[in-house]
């Protein structure tokens, strides 16, 4: 039975009516409610909930004011947990910008109850769980996963950091070399010296506008004070119970899971304090509008018009800024982009909500802009102010409500299930912002048609309050922000800006959404037994398709997959070049008419890969031939534009020529992989190929790419048998047809020399990197299963004694590195401070020293590690898509049985221990089949030691 009481009954209440009984019943009342932090409050809510969700709901709120919403899933095979404190880095103290961020870092590292620094962290991993956090302005966010059955023993490590953490002196050091290390990785990070000038912008009164990583000199000892006294003094006056909000869902009865939430987290001290306003606006009225211009160090061109407005959080039942994002970001005929693309000034328009920082919010509008689109921003900006005239002038368009409202309740009413991670993680954020009755549907509520509320929120869509930020190569720059070095220039009260807003003479170029014909009508499920896997649908030369009848989901929804494999997409690097050139000019001519489609719930994707071009559909099944057949004759038959071509051209040179100013680790891992992987192409040898290739080779390209092929379908989902014959009669009839057959093998991949090889990047970075990958000695399952293993093993370890204790840098992980099937592992780490030579050092001396405790670990832990990666590979697919997925992958292996992971697992369940500790030391400790890619920190100097002492790869290897 369900007991719903409500939550806000006053103190004076409880006396008003305990005064009409007895007077004795007054004086109980009255102890109760001034006891009430340590007597369990009678009460809870159940949310609204989906009429396809099978899990249950409870919200209750614990002795100690702490919410607490209960998630019973009795068939998930994955537990999760998310604890959300409504703190972040707006409540930094003046001068120690960065210390909320650092304090997320502490929390993990030992509490009173599990004091060693790598309890958490290692326990979660034996238990195929993940764990992460994350600090933004308002919250900090901590979760983790887990295999089901974990969950008590986890959630009592995990509460154990919010009731006695450590904050342990020598790691409070090490983790200031940490954070640290995670603002010097990203010192040449464009998204964050975006922001770094963003907040140059803004009311500097305001907590936004600070600097909030935190780095060794904002987190430093100073005034006879150390930084642990000051993280402590922060800790105590920010962290209770009565600010954070838990989400824990697991298979457990509801019951059960509330009283695990009650004896762990019980214990979190209730400090009592208010909750954290920020009154500041984000901009003065004297700064608006602003022109910024900032310089940045990839080759790209964006404009933003950021909008300041009233948070639209208490409105999320009626959603104003989404109905308005809806109509601007729309990319179908007669929209803004539509007009902005034909003036070959702009590739891609966004519209939406931005920052949210209590009551206050942005609406943003983001442009990016070609080059030409650079000369010509202030006319960009003129036709965004005509667009934005024609929707203040015009009534407002009811029918897009309605579709909006339409998608929104299917969406809600067919939800797919979340990955349990996600989902915590979302919901213990959102319990701070709505109501928790509302929580489960709150994202989907569109209830109330209110033009005179968006009609309020458009009216803030004008020239004299706007900030305006242009960046481009060459554009203005006599500042520089404080930490990243960022280039801009900042002109407020801009005269310029008013001046590009005025009203249209003469006839718009634009008109409002015409009626959606996407929207889906049939979504019945279809009848009958599902098939358990895909059975073989259609085979003709040069086309096979595959077909599963799946509605175990209970959604009307279905995948389809077409892969065309041509001989001449990756033969050589200009084909490579050409081919992905043809694919960015066919989704370019498709935009506007698979943009509804897309707001009807019927996404798609084309693209290339190394061998063909493939097409992914994926939503409500019904009309999805609609689009199918759009897609396929687009493909084959729609004209290319020379002033698209000229621009997509551009585009791709200006990718590849930004691939060398990644991140090192980035750039490293992506070298790993074109040594090893042929045919490969390195981005040096298509940008030379880019250079000549010209429009009329490109159309002749197309016209030979689709001569010879060879086609491989998928179709997953709630489709009938002939559904999915006409779907490949049409694939067929469009495309296949008229192609002649050609087998097109996958990919090849490097077999590595005995011993260890090594490959030197020059980089343009601060830091060090060192990619170390270990090569499996065939593809069999079992080799796969025992680098899956090893992986599972040694990557916390790794972890722990890398970035932890030797302090090598923020960017340290060890990660499966699987090439076609054939396995291998890769070991990452970034540096700010050591050369390749000694992370090489380090990583080498750990695996000799870990070699020891693999060998001393008992047969229970490393059963438990086996189980804990056999419940990784097993856990249940959340959607259709993550099935549909799964099976494209296995048919990429031709493995039509698809039945990989069962093989995985039976090879795991063989592994025994004393293998397993052969195989490490030979894989590991003797250094067989390694490589290593690495650059050399540019602050760091070259001397000879610091370069690891291999001998050179050679590109010239034998191929599996």
């Amino acid at each position: 039975m369900n007991c719903v009481f409500v939550a806000a009954v006053s103190l004076a209440q409880l006396i008003s009516a305990a005064l009409k009984q007895r007077g004795a019943l007054v004086v109980t009342l009255v102890l109760l409610a001034s006891t009430s932090n340590t007597v369990e409050a009678a009460k809870w809510i159940s949310p609204d909930k989906s009429p396809s969700d099978s899990r249950d709901y409870r919200v209750i709120t614990l002795r100690n004011q702490l919410q607490v919403m209960l998630v019973s899933d009795p068939v998930t095979d994955k537990a999760a947990a998310a604890l959300d404190i409504a703190v972040g880095s707006g409540a930094d103290p003046q001068g120690y910008e960065g210390l909320a961020h650092f304090l997320e870092h502490m929390l993990f590292l030992g509490t009173t109850k599990y004091p060693d620094a790598g309890a958490y962290q290692a326990f979660i991993q034996q238990h195929g769980g993940n764990h992460n956090a994350y600090t933004s302005f308002d919250h900090t966010n901590y979760f983790f996963d887990i295999e089901a059955s974990a969950l008590e023993p986890a959630l009592d490590r995990f509460a154990s950091q919010f009731v006695s953490p450590l904050f342990n002196e020598t790691y409070v050091e090490r983790e200031k070399n940490a954070v640290h290390s995670e603002f010097t990785a990203k010192l040449k990070d464009d998204s964050r010296r975006y922001f770094s000038a963003v907040k140059e912008s803004m009311n500097p009164a305001h907590p936004y506008s600070r600097f909030s990583v935190g780095n060794l000199e904002t987190l430093a000892n100073r005034d006879n004070t150390s930084i642990r006294e000051v993280l402590l003094e922060f800790y105590e006056k920010n962290y209770s119970a009565n600010r954070m909000k838990l989400v824990i869902l697991g298979k457990e009865p509801l019951d059960e899971l509330e009283q695990l939430a009650k004896d762990k987290f019980s214990a979190i001290k209730n400090r009592r304090l208010p909750a954290l306003t920020y009154t500041q606006p984000l901009f003065l009225e004297e700064q608006l509008p602003s022109l910024q211009q900032i310089e940045p160090l990839m080759n790209k061109r964006s404009l933003t018009l950021t909008f300041p407005v009233p948070s639209a959080k208490a409105h999320y039942d009626s959603k104003p800024l989404y109905y308005l994002a809806n109509i601007i970001g729309h990319e179908g005929n007669g929209s803004l982009l539509s007009y902005l693309k034909a003036r070959g000034w702009v590739d891609s328009l966004s519209a939406g909500s931005g920052l949210e920082v209590g009551t206050q919010a942005t609406f943003d509008i983001g442009l990016n802009l070609t080059p030409d689109g650079q000369t010509h921003w202030q006319e960009v900006v003129k036709t965004v102010f005509v667009y934005l005239d024609m929707l203040k002038t015009q009534p407002l368009c009811k029918h897009c409500f309605n579709e909006q409202k339409q998608m929104l309740e299917l969406s809600f009413n067919y939800l797919e299930r979340s990955e349990p991670m996600h989902y915590v993680t979302m919901l213990a954020s959102q319990l701070h912002e709505v109501p928790a009755r509302r929580i489960l549907k709150s994202g989907f509520m569109m209830s109330t048609f209110k033009p005179e509320l968006i009609k309020k929120y458009l009216g803030l869509l004008n020239e004299n309050n706007l900030l305006v930020t242009l960046m481009a190569p060459g554009v203005a720059s006599e500042q520089r922000t404080r930490w990243y070095e960022t280039p801009y220039a900042l002109v407020t009260q801009s005269a310029q800006i008013r001046g590009l807003s005025g009203k249209h003479t003469g006839q718009l170029p634009f008109r409002l959404p015409d009626p959606n014909p996407f929207i889906p009508e049939k979504l019945a499920m279809v009848e009958g037994g599902d098939v358990r896997i895909p059975e073989l649908l259609d085979l003709d030369e040069g086309f096979l398709s595959w077909y599963a009848k799946d509605t175990s989901f209970q959604t009307p929804k279905a995948d389809i997959f077409v892969n065309f494999r041509s001989p001449i997409a990756n033969n050589t690097a200009r084909h490579h070049v050409m081919t992905a050139l043809m694919a960015s000019l066919i989704n370019d001519n498709l935009n506007e008419f698979a943009y509804p489609a897309y707001l009807a719930g019927l996404s798609y994707q084309l693209y290339p890969h190394v061998r063909g071009i493939s097409v992914k559909i994926s939503g409500y099944s019904d009309k999805q031939n609609l689009l199918l057949t759009e897609i396929l004759s687009t493909l084959k038959y729609s004209a290319f534009v020379r002033a698209r071509f000229d621009i997509y051209k551009q585009n791709l040179q200006r990718s590849l020529e930004n691939s060398k100013k990644q991140k090192p680790y980035q750039q490293a891992i992506a070298k790993t992989s074109e040594l090893l992987v042929s045919p490969s192409w390195s981005d040096e040898e298509k940008l030379r190929e880019l250079e000549s290739i010209n429009f009329e080779e490109l159309v002749a390209f197309r016209t030979r790419w689709l001569q010879a092929l060879d086609v491989l379908m998928l179709q997953n989902g709630n489709l009938n048998r002939s559904t999915a014959l006409n779907h490949g009669a049409i694939v067929k009839q469009l495309i296949t047809e008229q192609a002649q057959f050609a087998s097109v093998s996958r990919s090849q991949v490097a077999k590595l020399k005995k011993g260890t090889q090594g490959f030197e990047l020059q980089i343009d970075h601060p830091d060090s990197s060192l990619v170390l990958y270990y090569q499996g000695e065939n593809k069999s399952y079992r080799e796969q299963a025992r680098y899956l293993l090893l992986t599972q093993i040694i990557s916390s370890p790794f972890y722990e004694q890398l970035r932890t204790e030797k302090q090598m840098g923020y960017i340290v992980f060890a990660s499966p590195y699987s090439l076609f099937d054939h396995p291998g592992i890769a070991f990452i780490v970034q540096s700010p401070a050591h050369s390749p030579s000694d992370i090489l050092q380090a990583s080498q001396q750990f695996f000799a020293d870990h070699l020891v405790n693999i060998t001393k670990m008992g047969d229970a832990e490393y059963a438990q590690h086996i189980k804990g990666i056999i419940s990784k590979l097993e856990e249940k697919e959340h959607t259709i898509s993550d099935r549909s997925n799964r099976y494209w992958i296995e048919l990429d292996r031709d493995n039509a049985t698809y039945d990989w992971r069962e093989q995985i697992v039976a090879s795991l369940k063989q592994l025994s221990k004393a293998e397993f500790v052969k195989f490490f030391e030979e894989a590991l400790v003797k250094q067989s089949n390694a490589l290593v890619v690495f650059n050399q920190g540019k602050q760091l100097t070259a001397t000879a030691d610091t370069k690891p002492a291999i001998k050179l790869f050679s590109a010239k290897q034998a191929l599996w």
